[in-house]
């Protein structure tokens, strides 16, 4: 299992895509969590069917529950990752309507980064270099294109507390 990927939207930035951090198998019926960066050193099978994995100073790098959709955490799992898209989906549509911007319907990947304060949207992998350009929002936003097709492919915000907090305001729009 793959679990984190590094996304480059441009040369000066770069996130990783925790999404990618948890994992369901349905073939093996494992739930797996990366917890940290560090290389596995040891792993211990505990009562409950969950394997911890542990670096060398010890600290839990992952866990793995066995037989997850027996458990319901497989469907569990499943609701939890609706409800982000949900809001990512409101929040984009309120970034719409506020700036005048059209963004794709469909979301390939996506990053909140709570610590970096940043929110990273790929609508669709580029076929070559991305050119990008600033929205006219308080936080700085970058919206990607597909510099040979002109598609938006992804979206960039530095400062995602500020742009909630502007785009929780009433909209001048039509006044």
């Amino acid at each position: 299992m793959v679990f984190l990927e590094t996304v480059k939207v441009s040369p000066f930035s770069t996130v990783r895509a925790m999404s990618q951090a948890v994992r369901y198998d349905p073939e093996a019926d494992v739930l797996a969590v990366k917890l940290g960066e560090g290389a596995v050193a040891d792993e211990e099978l505990l009562d409950n069917d969950a394997v911890v994995g542990y670096d060398r100073e010890g600290r839990v790098v992952y866990v793995e529950v066995l037989d997850a959709s027996k458990k319901g955490l497989a469907s569990a799992l499943a609701r939890a990752r609706a409800l982000p898209r949900l809001s990512l989906r409101m929040l984009l549509e309120r970034l719409e309507e506020v700036h005048g911007v059209e963004l794709p319907e469909s979301i390939v990947d996506a990053l909140v980064d709570w610590e970096q304060d940043l929110l990273f949207v790929r609508f669709k992998e580029p076929s070559g270099p991305e050119v990008g350009e600033p929205l006219p929002t308080r936080a700085p936003a970058i919206l990607y294109t597909d510099e040979r097709t002109g598609e938006v492919t992804a979206l960039e915000v530095i400062g995602l507390s500020e742009l909630l907090r502007e785009l929780s305001k009433p909209s001048r729009k039509g006044l």
